[in-house]
């Protein structure tokens, strides 16, 4: 996923806002997930996931790797949309003076 966030960045430079803010928010989200697993079934991390194959070093006690992956599907999954349909982003002042303009 982090190669699909590159290549839709590489391609569409002016979503690289949205990316790094779906990034951040998916990687927040898929944070308190795992901590919610964590705290209502303990153990069910340690028993789905061979951690021995991991990297050792587990903020929080997760897997480090699955807060990459939250971080890659976010940068990836919040331009899909636009990338996919070349829809542009609009200036929040571009707005307003539409709206002023029409009436």
């Amino acid at each position: 996923m982090l190669v699909g966030a590159a290549a839709t960045l590489m391609c569409r430079p002016d979503l690289w806002r949205n990316a790094v803010f779906g990034g951040a928010v998916f990687l927040c989200l898929y944070t308190a997930f795992l901590l919610g697993l964590k705290w209502i079934w303990p153990g069910y991390i340690e028993a789905v996931w061979n951690l021995d194959e991991l990297l050792q070093w587990r903020p929080a006690g997760l897997p480090l790797e699955k807060l990459f992956f939250g971080l890659a599907f976010g940068l990836y999954w919040s331009c899909v949309y636009e990338h996919l349909t070349w829809h542009l982003p609009v200036a929040a002042g571009a707005r307003t003076s539409n709206l002023k303009a029409a009436s």
